[in-house]
């Protein structure tokens, strides 16, 4: 894993020369109003604890409206089957109309193409949402509500700008890598969106050279809702999205089919991240957007690169580590390859390869992947009260961080503290608290916590550790 992060860096040292996009960070107050309709409809992605203070004022405000026409409405449209309406389409709704003396406008005729919009959320139904929304808008007094948390509007933008302006000083990287310098990129800070994040370009609803990204606040800061880091995880990604909305026009049916064939290995694991449309398309489109996001992370010098990498191989895409490599084809024939554009068939051949390397990719990522060796005691093994300490030992070095968890019905092990042997595989845990003799002990180690020192990776699941002590012997 560390020769390849030197080759990523090899690799993306080009030339950064073009003129950089205005990148605009804002706050809109359509986007709250719609986050929190659906957080009073109980939509799964938008209820968030992430920014308690703020959601807290919001729960306190809008409790009282839950049976709302609009509510009631909103609910039944996700109980439909025939449609899709969440995720990206409710940040997308939020640009279909505009506020104005103290009522929702509908703007529809100003958009670029609805068309892909009504395909999950169908005209008489957005028209319906709308004039339930402007009655909702009304009936809660939101906007009070808006000018009451102007503090905490203020607070978020400034708290996230430092994140964002820090690590995103190298717009001019995306827009020489696809060939393309939009007008504006406005990311704009849900402060009541949690963990959800959307890149609205490929609905096409806004003209080719404006891109809009919403970020939703991960964290709380100041008591007020911020992002951290871990964002920049994110942003990239949601940018490679927009730069890269062409590109999915264009290539995405070449290797579409390819993706139908893996896509039963890697579902379970892509679904978990919460993606609305959960296909095949979906799977390579995000794909795309990971390989060029790690590429840029990489030239800025993130220093969580590596974990980001191995991260995309934990959400099924087992290949990132290998199609990294490949890209070394790209950036060393920056003549015959001025931009991703020109590069992008032979991305799509190899693509098209991955059914027939399967089960070879599978190893490699078995391979990569840590998992406990044993442990002393031996797992539900018995043993004396008077063992001075616990032992864990993996298949990999791993990383000097570790915790546990409670396991419901079993004695709690007190420790304090861990030390590792020097090779890193083995994290031996001396004991705080002498055992007792008759016991059945237990903890689960989460797998968040166990992360190879080499590749990255994570354990699968959270690992739970249990033992009995020997009682008292008898004396016949």
């Amino acid at each position: 894993m560390k020769r390849l992060l030197i080759l990523i860096c090899v690799i993306l040292n080009f030339s950064i020369t073009a003129r950089s996009s205005e990148l605009r960070i804002l706050i809109d107050e359509r986007i709250e109003l719609t986050s929190i309709a659906f957080r009073l409809a109980d939509a799964q992605e938008y209820v968030t604890d992430c920014a308690p203070t703020y959601l807290k004022e919001v729960d306190d405000y809008f409790s009282k409206y839950k049976n709302h026409p609009l509510i009631k409405y909103i609910k039944e449209l996700r109980d439909n089957e025939q449609f899709n309406v969440g995720y990206g389409l409710v940040a997308s709704s939020a640009f279909l109309f505009d506020i104005k003396h103290g009522h929702i406008k509908p703007n529809l005729d100003e958009r670029k193409d609805l068309s892909i919009v009504y395909h999950y959320w169908p005209e008489e139904c957005m028209l319906k949402y709308l004039k339930l929304l402007d009655s909702f808008y009304v009936d809660t007094k939101f906007e009070r509500f808006w000018n009451k948390s102007v503090e905490f509007r203020d607070r978020t933008k400034e708290e996230s700008e430092k994140v964002i302006r820090t690590n995103m000083t190298n717009m001019n990287w995306f827009d020489e890598f696809f060939s393309c310098t939009p007008e504006t990129v406005n990311i704009y800070l849900a402060m009541a969106n949690g963990l959800s994040n959307y890149s609205l370009g490929s609905l096409n609803i806004f003209p080719d050279n404006k891109f809009v990204i919403v970020i939703g606040c991960n964290c709380e800061a100041d008591r007020a809702p911020a992002i951290n880091q871990s964002i920049m995880n994110v942003v990239p990604h949601e940018l490679c999205h927009s730069y890269g909305k062409h590109l999915s026009k264009s290539y995405l049916s070449k290797c579409i089919d390819s993706f139908k064939i893996i896509y039963p290995d890697i579902c379970q694991q892509t679904k978990l991240y919460g993606y609305g449309d959960k296909s095949p398309k979906t799977a390579a489109s995000e794909s795309f957007a990971e390989l060029f996001a790690d590429m840029y992370l990489t030239y800025i010098g993130y220093q969580f690169v590596g974990y980001k990498i191995a991260e995309d191989e934990n959400r099924g895409y087992i290949w990132m580590s290998d199609a990294i490599r490949f890209m070394q084809n790209f950036t060393e024939n920056r003549d015959e390859y001025p931009s991703i554009n020109e590069f992008m068939p032979q991305l799509i051949a190899y693509y098209n390869e991955l059914p027939g390397r399967w089960d070879s990719l599978m190893k490699k990522f078995a391979a990569r992947t840590p998992y406990v060796e044993s442990t002393y005691p031996a797992k539900n093994s018995t043993v004396s009260a008077d063992i001075k300490e616990l032992r864990v030992t993996f298949s990999h070095p791993m990383i000097d961080a570790f915790g546990k968890r409670k396991l419901n019905g079993y004695e709690n092990v007190v420790f304090q503290g861990v030390q590792h042997s020097p090779d890193n595989r083995t994290i031996i845990i001396p004991l705080l608290k002498p055992l007792e003799k008759g016991k059945t002990y237990g903890f689960a180690i989460p797998a968040a916590m166990l992360v190879s020192a080499d590749t990255y990776h994570r354990v699968k699941e959270d690992y739970q550790f249990i033992f009995k002590t020997e009682g008292d012997r008898q004396i016949d």
